[in-house]
């Protein structure tokens, strides 16, 4: 674990911050850490994360005292915000907006290069992800009825996450036997990206994209009366 002292003009930011003056001045020591990591475009992962390096996570490798290089990975950054400090212990909060693959962790140890100390994630809360927010969750104590009660169908949460089409009666059957799809099985024609695709009804079938060059199921939900129906579809066993 490294140390190294904070500079007098990060130690007041740290004291205006605290007091809660949450104005950073542009051309400051750390405005200008924040304006550098507001750009970015590539980010290199912590050593230990979860990515694969030679087929072996990175975290294992570098917990056994392994040099590991990870090359860069695409991100953006959407909004970096102070929203409070402590001078003792030294400490900075920032409430981030960033896009999926971008790890808080290395945003700590670039912001500390960029001030001249050794910086660490301390703490870690995600208060949105795509369309849920942390405002609408229930906590653990709340009781198995409140829980319960509070949980979302899986078609509830496919229309809101996924864009959505529906399936002709025959593009169900040919979704849940794995067969190949064709524009013809849909009622509106899925688009390139991950789409929810549903029965007439408006039962949840599959989530497909056309990663194939045509649709394509990634997941299916089959119940038992599907099952049943489908099957002489399968072939002999």
């Amino acid at each position: 674990m490294e140390d190294a002292p904070l500079s007098g003009a990060l130690v007041e930011h740290l004291v205006r911050i605290e007091a809660g003056d949450l104005c950073i001045p542009h051309g400051s020591l750390l405005g200008n850490a924040l304006d550098v990591e507001e750009r970015r475009t590539e980010q290199t992962p912590p050593l230990h994360s979860a990515i694969k390096h030679g087929g072996v996570a990175s975290y294992v490798r570098a917990r056994r005292g392994e040099q590991v290089v990870l090359p860069s990975r695409g991100v953006r950054v959407l909004r970096l915000q102070v929203v409070g400090a402590t001078v003792d212990p030294p400490a900075l909060c920032i409430e981030a907006h960033v896009s999926k693959g971008y790890y808080v962790r290395s945003l700590a140890r670039d912001l500390g290069m960029a001030l001249g100390v050794p910086a660490h994630l301390s703490e870690l809360r995600r208060i949105r992800s795509g369309c849920f927010a942390i405002t609408d969750a229930v906590g653990l104590h709340e009781g198995a009825d409140v829980l319960r009660e509070a949980m979302l169908g899986v078609e509830q949460v496919a229309r809101s996450v996924f864009a959505c089409c529906t399936l002709t009666a025959h593009g169900v059957v040919r979704a849940l036997c794995g067969q190949p799809m064709s524009d013809q099985d849909f009622e509106q024609v899925p688009g390139e990206d991950a789409c929810a695709w549903f029965a007439p009804e408006g039962r949840l079938v599959a989530v497909g994209d056309r990663s194939k060059g045509r649709p394509t199921v990634l997941r299916a939900w089959c119940v038992k009366d599907d099952c049943v129906r489908a099957k002489p579809d399968w072939g002999e066993e």
